[in-house]
């Protein structure tokens, strides 16, 4: 299997920006519902766009300050834009969400962020039909449930958190002469076992499997294989898959389009997934207050000679620049429906 099977091509940063910017002369949802409303989405946008451009140009100490607001005023659109949300409850206000121990110091990896109850993360978890964070989660956590930085992991502790798993749609083999009905999936990037995935029991199997939910109906098909990965040109292990054709619901879930499919790991006990966009919030939200609040600490982490999370931290910030615009479209897209 060549790593090509898994590449999927992006639009420029610029052109994501375009298309966010279209919408707002006929805003989708209920965004033109009032001029007030209308004016609260395309001012929200305006601000987002320019805090993100602004970051382009700003080092590494700055940036996740600008990231972090951007984002924050891209969620009054999400928002605004939303068809389930009332006329009188679209304003999100107060971060909702704060991180624990700051000026402890924590190591990078064990900082952590809990909402609060109330406030935009909390309101727009509600509107993109997500679990948030009422018991709180290390940024390790956070980390490994983003696509983008699987690449890049912090040092140590984000290793130790389940990955989100790349998966590739597959047609239906066929045996005897027919098709076999049901899903099939190639399942990319299981944690890194001794002796690998191949010959393992499977009763061992399913309680790896436990560990995500959408994978738990699943049955394993082939012998594990090897590509390198586009991502970071790393060999990364991809096991075969199948759900039988009653099993109702896709096991996986897109990421920046309809075909970037992933599985996202659980961040509580029934199994529930972080949106994407909330896990990108958490960990910008968490940098952001680790630069504006402990600058000295921040600093010390970029430094590439003495830190070993410098070099993730800077791709980490460079990836927001471009990954943020797409989900914040595909977002206003998904909840103006």
């Amino acid at each position: 299997m060549s790593s090509s099977t898994f590449a999927s091509s992006r639009p420029s940063r610029l052109a994501v920006w375009r298309q966010i910017r279209a919408l707002r002369f006929q805003p989708p949802g209920r965004a033109g519902d009032t001029r007030e409303r209308k004016r609260a989405f395309g001012s929200a946008l305006e601000q987002a766009e320019q805090l993100f451009t602004a970051a382009v140009a700003t080092g590494y100490a700055s940036r996740p300050i600008l990231l972090f607001y951007g984002l924050s005023q891209a969620g009054r659109a999400i928002a605004a834009a939303s068809a389930a949300v009332g006329n009188n409850s679209y304003k999100l206000s107060g971060h909702g969400i704060k991180a624990l121990d700051l000026d402890q110091r924590p190591p990078l990896p064990v900082l952590t962020v809990k909402d609060d109850g109330a406030g935009s993360f909390t309101h727009l978890a509600q509107v993109l039909g997500s679990i948030s964070l009422p018991k709180g989660a290390p940024l390790g956590q956070l980390w490994a449930a983003i696509p983008d930085l699987l690449a890049t992991p912090l040092d140590g502790d984000s290793r130790q958190h389940l990955p989100v798993l790349q998966l590739q749609h597959m047609a239906p083999h066929r045996a005897d002469g027919g098709e076999i009905p049901g899903i099939w999936r190639w399942v990319v990037g299981l944690p890194e076992r001794p002796g690998g995935y191949a010959s393992i029991p499977e009763e061992e199997m399913r309680a790896i499997l436990r560990h995500y939910p959408t994978l738990a109906r699943s049955h394993r098909l082939a012998e594990e294989v090897w590509y390198k990965s586009r991502i970071d040109y790393r060999d990364r292990s991809a096991i075969r898959f199948w759900y039988p054709d009653r099993y109702p619901a896709v096991p996986d879930q897109p990421y920046r389009d309809d075909l970037d499919r992933w599985i996202f790991p659980p961040f509580d006990e029934e199994g529930n997934t972080l949106h994407p966009l909330l896990a990108w919030w958490a960990l910008l939200f968490a940098l952001s207050m680790l630069a504006r609040y402990e600058p000295a600490s921040w600093v010390s982490h970029l430094d590439v000679d003495v830190s070993p999370n410098a070099v993730p931290l800077e791709a980490a910030l460079d990836e927001a620049l471009g990954t943020c615009p797409e989900l914040i479209l595909r977002a206003i897209r998904a909840v103006a429906t």
